[in-house]
C-alpha cells in the first residue's frame, strides 16, 4: 500500500506547511484527502518502492454534492515552495477552466455567454473570498445585509429609508418615528439572515418554514407545496445551473403561494440559499426594478423561463461585475 503526503499551499505568504499522510487506494487513482483541504492547493508525493514522483493538487467543487480533483504532474524532484507559488495560477487556471465546462453541459434556461460570465463571477469571488481580510469580510456581510433587508422590505411596501434601516440594524431599541410594522419587519430580516449565517443551513422544509416565520411571525403554511418545492430543487441540483436552480426555486415558492404571507421576501431568500451552497455571491433585488420584478414573475407564470432566468440575472448583473 502507497502512501500520499499532502503538503498544503494555504496563499503567498504560508508555503508548505507540515505534512498530513493518508492512505490511498490500489494504483493511486482516488486519495481521500481531510475535509480541510478541498479548498487548498495540495503538494502530493506518491511512493512506489524506492522512487517518488510530485504532483501540485486542488479540489474543485462542481455541485452541491460533487467534487472533482485537477493535478499538474511535476516530475520526481521536489520543488522548492518557490517553484510551487509559481505554479498555483496555472493550477488555478485549469480547476476554472473545468468547473465552467461542467457547468455550460448542464444549462437549460441560460444563454452560453451568461453562463460564461457566471463562472467568471464565481471564479473571482472565491479568489475575492480568499484574499480579504476577515474584518472586511464581516463589514462586507453586515452591509450586504442591511442592502438585501432594505430592497427586499421596500419591494414589499416597507417604507423606510436606506438610512433608517442601517440605523436599525446596528441598535435595535433606537427611537425612530415609523410605524410598528416596518420596524419589526426590518429586525425580521436581521433575524433571518442571522440564522442562515448560523451556518451552512440544508434546504429543507424546516428551513424554508423557518425562514418565513421568522420574516412574518406567521407558523401557518402549507406543507404538501412546501414538500414539493424541496423535492424539485433536490432532483434538480445536479442538471440545473445553481443560478437557473435559484430562478426556478423563487418562482415556484411565489407561484405556489405556500404561506398566509412573505411569499415572495421568503422566495427571495431562498435565492440566496440556493446560490451561496453553490459558492456564488449573495444578491438582492433592487427596489427600482419593483416593475421589472413584478414583469419577470408574470414570464414565469406564462412559462417562458428562459426569458424569466435572463431578466432575473439583469436585475442583479450590476451587483456582480466588481467580481468579474
Amino acid at each position: 500500500m502507497s502512501h500520499l503526503r499532502h503538503n498544503h499551499i494555504e496563499s503567498k505568504d504560508t508555503l508548505l506547511k507540515s505534512s498530513i499522510s493518508t492512505k490511498c487506494t490500489q494504483n493511486n487513482n482516488y486519495y481521500k484527502s481531510p475535509r480541510h483541504t478541498r479548498n487548498m492547493a495540495i503538494l502530493e508525493e506518491h511512493r512506489r518502492t524506492s522512487n517518488s514522483y510530485y504532483c501540485l493538487t486542488k479540489n474543485i467543487r462542481l455541485s452541491v454534492t460533487k467534487w472533482k480533483r485537477v493535478r499538474i504532474y511535476l516530475g520526481t524532484r521536489k520543488p522548492t515552495p518557490a517553484e510551487v507559488e509559481l505554479l498555483i495560477p496555472e493550477l488555478e487556471e485549469k480547476a476554472r477552466s473545468l468547473r465552467c465546462k461542467h457547468t455550460l453541459e448542464s444549462i437549460i434556461y441560460l444563454s452560453r455567454p451568461d453562463a460564461e460570465f457566471l463562472e467568471n463571477i464565481k471564479f473571482g469571488f472565491e479568489q475575492w473570498h480568499q484574499k480579504t481580510p476577515v474584518k472586511v469580510l464581516q463589514r462586507t456581510n453586515t452591509n450586504f445585509r442591511v442592502r438585501f433587508s432594505y430592497n427586499s422590505n421596500a419591494i414589499a411596501g416597507n417604507c423606510l429609508t436606506f438610512r433608517e434601516t442601517s440605523i436599525l440594524f446596528k441598535d435595535e431599541g433606537v427611537s425612530l418615528e415609523f410605524q410598528a410594522i416596518e420596524y419589526q419587519e426590518v429586525l425580521n430580516s436581521k433575524k433571518c439572515l442571522e440564522y442562515l449565517s448560523a451556518r451552512n443551513r440544508r434546504i429543507s422544509v424546516l428551513t424554508i418554514c423557518t425562514i418565513n416565520r421568522i420574516l412574518t411571525q406567521n407558523p401557518d403554511s402549507m406543507l404538501t407545496q412546501i414538500n414539493e418545492l424541496v423535492h424539485y430543487i433536490r432532483e434538480n441540483s445536479k442538471s440545473l445551473h445553481p443560478f437557473e436552480l435559484a430562478c426556478m426555486a423563487h418562482g415556484k415558492l411565489v407561484q405556489v403561494h405556500p404561506f398566509v404571507d412573505g411569499n415572495k421576501r421568503t422566495a427571495r431568500v431562498l435565492i440566496n440559499l440556493i446560490l451561496q451552497r453553490a459558492g456564488y455571491p449573495r444578491l438582492f433585488i433592487p427596489k427600482n426594478q419593483r416593475q421589472r420584478y413584478y414583469a419577470a414573475l408574470e414570464m414565469f407564470g406564462n412559462g417562458e423561463y428562459k426569458a424569466y432566468v435572463s431578466e432575473m440575472l439583469t436585475l442583479v448583473k450590476r451587483q456582480l461585475h466588481p467580481f468579474s
